[in-house]
């Protein structure tokens, strides 16, 4: 990041590309995506490059109005902790913030990584067939799987219209398209979100 802007946001629908794009800016472009992250070894649980506690306290902004300068707050504090110069945050629930909200994590590059509804929903309802029954111990009913899709349809549908409002608001923001079809490289997204700067 450059002092223009000295942080970056990585929201997206979950499930779109946001971990690929954390660990990008995490190992390969030197910003502190956070303390206590999410972070496996393997992607197959998903949610990887997620300060956890930054992630709760962003829930409770958007579910309770709480105020987003705590968040703020701990974000700055766990990356002075770590002597960061450039730091970033990737939360999915940011594109439900409003626009009030956002001001305070101003100036950062806001990087939305975009994927299709119907693929993204797939990839929520495999991983969730696999939570189920890895901890479980049982595969869930078509009929639980007609009612998840109904649900992350909705949820993916409302974060991307967040997304796109936060991209139209005249906040500092790019969009990097990600498919099952196509895989962005790491080159790739290094080179765009260089760009931006």
């Amino acid at each position: 990041m450059t002092d223009k802007f000295p942080s970056v946001i990585v929201m997206g629908t979950g499930r779109s590309g946001t971990s690929t794009i954390a660990q990008v800016l995490n190992e390969k472009m030197g910003v502190c995506m956070g303390h206590y992250l999410h972070h496996r070894e393997s992607q197959e649980w998903g949610g990887q490059y997620e300060d956890i506690v930054a992630h709760a306290i962003s829930r409770m902004v958007v579910n309770d109005g709480f105020d987003p300068e705590h968040w703020l707050k701990h974000v700055q504090h766990i990356h002075a902790d770590h002597g960061c110069k450039s730091w970033g945050v990737k939360d999915p629930w940011m594109s439900l913030w409003d626009t009030e909200s956002l001001e305070c994590i101003l100036p950062s590059l806001i990087i939305w990584a975009r994927r299709p509804i119907d693929e993204t929903v797939e990839s929520w309802i495999r991983l969730r067939v696999r939570r189920s029954e890895r901890y479980k111990n049982t595969s869930p009913s078509d009929e639980k799987i007609t009612e998840w899709r109904s649900e992350l349809s909705n949820l993916c549908l409302e974060r991307d219209r967040g997304a796109y409002a936060i991209s139209q608001n005249g906040f500092n923001s790019i969009a990097i398209d990600m498919t099952s079809e196509r895989r962005v490289s790491d080159e790739e997204l290094m080179a765009t979100i260089k760009e931006a700067q």
